[in-house]
């Protein structure tokens, strides 16, 4: 099995804020993980997701993010998870 991992850049501008956003993600594809980091300039949020989508049985998704505005920079982490049924 060939696996393939794949790099986006994704820059946001928000006008009413007159702030840039950005995120990095990483694709592997042969595989089913994703691995995303952003930070948002205007709300000072530093975000890391990890996500698993298997095509057969079911997947999740792992978001930690921290306030970095805030003083107590205490980590918010959520767990989620998807099921796959056949009909």
């Amino acid at each position: 099995m060939e696996i393939k991992i794949t790099n986006t850049f994704e820059p946001a501008y928000d006008v009413a804020k007159n702030t840039w956003d950005f995120a990095v993600s990483r694709r592997v594809y042969g595989g089913d993980d994703t691995l995303r980091a952003s930070y948002q300039t205007s709300s000072r949020v530093l975000g890391v997701e990890w996500s698993r989508n298997p095509k057969h049985t079911a997947g999740f998704k792992i978001v930690a993010s921290v306030n970095l505005a805030e003083e107590l920079k205490a980590p918010k982490l959520v767990a989620e998870t998807t099921w796959n049924f056949e009909m």
